[in-house]
């Protein structure tokens, strides 16, 4: 089952979000602004065989631009912020709430610091939680009334400097969770992580003890057990010769690589039980993969009279966890910088040929997904991997989707007009597969494709959706065509 809209492959022009009751919302920023600077955004509703029931618009201010969304409830809360900042130097946002008992929308607004950094957005109920890394290293929490647009600043850490690292809600327990790094008496780096009611009250500060100061956590999955028990899992960097500053943490564009591996970390009533690290390329399964996409390599000791050791270096993407019978299965997406070598011929003054040569950036080339089970208690079990072959893009956000059928495994990215499918059972290999992907005419052929994702829908059903350049010989008129595409598919 296909849906095609005709497009370019180089903007991701559409944004998909899947709905309660086996339905989809697509939307996308039209065209055409009124007098009072409003621009319409269009939405379409549509059903589990991919068509339309209605198409809406609702105006929203010009130069805007969509960053994310969260599903509470029966509601679906749209988060949208100007792509630049007004006179005032302040940044605008706009909040669409969507009801899909009653199919209408609504919306809020409001303003924040023009220089400050969204550091993340999350929904309790009806109240949204806005993290803000301020000017001056400084850090707010804004929590937002979604239905009337009330709002309540909260200062973080007041009289350090700070940066969020992650914003997480349990919405099962009602609790906001945030990680930060905080600089203590202007010296020690620190992590802490505190959890808030939805009213914004700070009912546990916790402060991370991390005995090996050289590895730092740089970025964390959250995952509550109940409200005295809180799991997080995340990736770990290291820094040799310098220390790490604040701006550079969490920088996932920097060039330089400096992730290692992954943690573990547990508190229980508020107090730290254990922190646990693992070094990839100590691990049976995967370095081979790892390695092939060039890590750098540097040596490093926790103390000056500790031996030194070589360690491979990486850039890590957006670490998730599920549970999966009584482990729990963490998975990361592998990237790096990719760059081409051009050659430019100039003339000198007496008009001989000079060669120069310059760098450029032509995307992040995906190379690899890692995964590793766990024990509840965070002891390492098993890893494997699943190579991710020819995938670059523009884009620093995941690819790949990685869930459970029954006791195995399986990962899954979209690349080339193919799905890619690998399922393991721990550390063994059980198969591989890459089906192509249906079009909707007979003999098309895909010569270009970009920005494509996979999601799973319901039941057994998955949605791909993505931008395809599609070439037909067969096709006497329009034998190329360019189109977003949305495909159904199901897992067997």
């Amino acid at each position: 089952m296909r849906l095609e809209v005709p497009s370019g492959v180089n903007t991701e022009s559409f944004n998909l979000e899947i709905l309660n009751g086996e339905k989809l919302l697509i939307f996308y920023e039209g065209s055409n602004v009124n007098s009072e600077n409003l621009r319409k955004w269009y939405f379409g509703l549509f059903n589990q065989s991919l068509k339309q029931k209605w198409l809406k618009f609702i105006p929203l201010t010009d130069k805007i631009e969509f960053l994310g969304s969260r599903l509470s409830g029966d509601r679906l809360f749209l988060f949208f912020k100007s792509s630049s900042r007004s006179k005032d130097n302040l940044n605008h946002y706009e909040i669409v709430s969507y009801n899909m008992i009653s199919e209408e929308f609504s919306k809020v607004s409001g303003t924040f610091p023009g220089k400050a950094k969204i550091a993340g957005f999350e929904v309790i109920d009806n109240t949204g939680c806005l993290a803000l890394n301020l000017r001056g290293q400084a850090t707010d929490l804004v929590f937002i009334d979604l239905l009337t647009g009330d709002v309540n600043p909260v200062h973080i850490e007041e009289g350090n400097d700070n940066q969020f690292i992650r914003l997480y809600a349990d919405t099962k327990w009602k609790r906001f969770y945030v990680a930060l790094k905080t600089i203590k008496d202007n010296r020690y780096l620190t992590d802490e992580i505190i959890s808030l009611t939805k009213e914004g009250k700070a009912d546990k500060v916790m402060q991370v003890e991390n005995n090996e100061p050289l590895k730092v956590l740089s970025s964390f999955a959250f995952v509550p057990v109940n409200n005295r028990n809180l799991k997080v899992f995340g990736i770990y960097d290291i820094y040799t010769g310098h220390a790490p500053s604040l701006k550079t943490l969490g920088d996932n564009e920097k060039d330089e690589a400096y992730s290692v591996g992954m943690f573990f970390l547990e508190f229980e009533n508020g107090r730290q039980k254990s922190l646990k690290f693992y070094d990839f390329m100590t691990l049976n399964n995967i370095p081979g993969t790892l390695g092939s996409g060039k890590p750098e390599y540097r040596k490093t000791a926790q103390t000056p009279d500790s031996p030194r050791k070589v360690s491979g270096y990486f850039h890590f993407l957006d670490p998730q966890v599920f549970k999966l019978n009584d482990q729990y299965i963490f998975s990361v997406e592998a990237y790096k910088p990719y760059y081409q070598t051009e050659t430019r011929m100039d003339y000198d003054y007496y008009g001989r040929p000079v060669p120069y040569s310059y760098r450029l950036f032509v995307g992040y080339d995906y190379y690899d997904v890692v995964v590793v089970g766990l024990s509840e208690d965070g002891d390492l079990i098993w890893n494997n991997d699943f190579p991710v072959r020819n995938l670059i893009s523009y884009s620093l956000s995941r690819n790949s989707i990685v869930f459970n059928d029954d006791n195995f495994v399986n990962m899954a990215y979209v690349n080339n007009g193919k799905i890619f499918l690998k399922t393991i059972e721990g550390p063994v290999d059980i198969g591989t597969a890459d089906t192509p992907i249906e079009t909707k005419i007979n003999n098309d052929r895909v010569t270009e494709d970009n920005y494509n994702h996979i999601l799973h829908w319901y039941d057994q059903y998955f949605l791909i959706y993505g931008y395809q350049k599609l070439k037909n010989r067969s096709l006497d008129e329009q034998n190329i065509r360019t189109v977003f595409y949305i495909n159904k598919v199901a897992y067997n």
